[in-house]
This record gives structure tokens, sequence and C-alpha cells, in this order.
């Protein structure tokens, strides 16, 4: 009998289909590398699954990376 048991999950570009899935690793105890397409902090926010996922405390830090590859760095506190 052969298992996976993963650290880390990377995951591009996260879909609301994603979010048991997503919650099921974490209750394992996996880390999750996410990235999703959104304007702003806010509009993030504002998709209801990632909003849940962020309350969650999943994701430590968010990264914002802009058209002109300038990124910011900010502790993601709910």
């Amino acid at each position: 009998c052969r298992s996976m048991a993963p650290q880390v999950i990377v995951c591009d570009e996260l879909a609301a289909e994603d979010e048991e899935a997503l919650l099921n690793a974490l209750g394992a105890g996996v880390c999750i590398i996410a990235s999703a397409h959104a304007e702003s902090e806010e509009g993030l926010r504002a998709r209801p699954f990632i909003g849940r996922l962020l309350k969650t405390g999943a994701f430590p830090l968010l990264i914002g990376i802009g058209a002109d590859f300038e990124y910011t760095v900010k502790e993601c506190v709910e």
C-alpha cells in the first residue's frame, strides 16, 4: 500500500470548487501556496470562497504582483 503525505501543495488560480479540498488539506497540516487574480486586495476578499479561506488563517501572507512586476507583501490578519 502506498500513500502520499505532502507537506506543501502549490495551486495556480484558485477556483470555488477548490475550497473543500484546500480545507481538507489544511486540516491535515499541509501548507498551501496559491495564486488568484484580483484587481486589489478588496477585490480578492470580495470573492466569497477566498474570503472564507482567508478567515481560516490559511494564508499568513498576501503577495500582490502588478502588471509591471512590482510586488507588495502584507501579513494577512483576520
